[in-house]
């Protein structure tokens, strides 16, 4: 898998050997709605991933961690700037069905920011 930052967004792409990967699986687990461990699930991206993930710099982000309301699929960088992708075409298509039909997912991107005037330091920052 190969990772480009491009316009303040991250472009995952897979090779056809990837590809042929998603593909077996796709065709092992099928697509049965309730079942943990059907191709689109989360489990099944973040099994995908983990290999992928381990020796890079990105990791999962919780939507929680940043105040996102969203359920997207989110990969970071933390550090100076820390920055977000967010997977938005979550509710239409899951990331694995987009990079297995097309080769490539784009992640919508933004920086982590606890506030855009100031970093809050202490609790009473907010209090007004």
């Amino acid at each position: 898998m190969n990772f480009e930052e491009k316009s303040g967004n991250l472009i995952l792409t897979i090779d056809d050997d990837d590809r042929a990967i998603l593909q077996l699986w796709k065709d092992e687990m099928g697509n049965e709605i309730g079942s943990p461990h059907r191709f689109e699930s989360d489990d099944t991206m973040y099994e995908f991933f983990d290999d992928i993930l381990g020796n890079s710099e990105f990791t999962w982000i919780g939507p929680e961690e940043n105040g996102d309301l969203t359920d997207a699929p989110i990969l970071g960088i933390y550090g100076e700037p820390e920055r977000r992708y967010g997977f938005m075409d979550y509710a239409i298509v899951s990331m694995l069905e987009r990079l297995l039909d097309t080769g490539k997912a784009v992640l919508q991107g933004a920086q982590i920011r606890t506030s855009p005037e100031k970093e809050l330091t202490s609790d009473a920052d907010v209090v007004s």
